[in-house]
């Protein structure tokens, strides 16, 4: 009878440790498989008119820059401030074709749609534009398309906005753009996620593994309040790895016991 108990109660250990196991293996797995942040900046506080006058944004500091990658539509930096009622943007574009600039055609005037920043405001992918299949590791609440705001109006995949305003855009500086938008007019977010892309001939999307799907697809964060880290915080803290390797040591040294727990929802 002892050694029937003494069965039993191993059964029982054994069992708990390989739903231990399963829980910290299958839980990590999913922080394992976010996107992937690149780089967090903010909160940039700044007094800024959107004037050309660059040296506004002294002592700022840019997002990593994305090189040259002699496109027609090719972005090369972003920097983003703020004040107690706005957020300020710029950009550093560039271009492969003579006689072109950011509006189009030389001298054609305001940023064009050509170039789009996406914001995720709530940062949760769960929501929001995702783009086709799934192409983007965040979901994204608003589009800054050239010189005009969007919402999002669509399901998750499908590419569907709604105009929400246009933008006080600088439109003289080739290449060289500051765009405001009101915090209110996206929600007025304590942080959000972004990515960026320019429309040619080969779509440019700053980072350049924007489009690299859920568990890999690149994207920055801008923090109005400091802290920083969104939800979909892709690359795995220290503490997540051991957690997962501690779940798989569990796992692969009870692998005999599953026999057992086939056999126990058997009977």
């Amino acid at each position: 009878m002892k050694t029937r108990n003494y069965r039993t109660a191993r059964r029982i250990l054994h069992l708990t440790s390989l739903f231990f196991g399963l829980l910290l293996l299958f839980g990590t797995a999913t922080s394992l498989c976010a996107a992937v942040l690149i780089q967090s900046i903010g909160p940039q506080e700044a007094s800024i008119t959107i004037d050309n006058n660059t040296g506004e944004w002294g002592g700022l500091t840019a997002y990593q820059g994305d090189g040259f990658e002699s496109l027609p539509e090719d972005w090369q930096s972003v920097t983003i401030a703020q004040d107690a009622s706005k957020f300020f943007f710029r950009y550093g574009l560039n271009s492969n074709q003579t006689g072109y600039d950011a509006g189009g055609q030389t001298g054609a005037g305001a940023l064009v749609g050509n170039f789009n920043l996406v914001l995720d405001t709530d940062q949760s992918r769960s929501s929001g534009w995702i783009g086709t299949g799934g192409a983007y590791g965040i979901g994204a609440e608003y589009l800054l398309s050239g010189a005009s705001l969007y919402q999002y109006s669509g399901t998750g995949e499908d590419y569907s906005w709604t105009f929400v305003s246009s933008i006080n855009a600088s439109d003289n500086n080739i290449w060289d753009y500051e765009l405001e938008i009101t915090r209110a007019s996206v929600g007025s977010p304590n942080a959000f996620n972004w990515f960026a892309w320019a429309d040619s001939s080969s779509t440019d999307f700053y980072h350049n593994n924007a489009s690299a799907g859920e568990a890999s697809g690149t994207y920055f964060e801008y923090t109005a309040t400091g802290g920083g880290g969104g939800p979909e915080g892709a690359v795995p803290e220290p503490s997540t790895i051991m957690l997962f390797g501690i779940g798989l040591g569990f796992v692969m040294g009870r692998r005999k016991h599953f026999s057992v727990l086939r056999n126990v929802l058997a009977h």
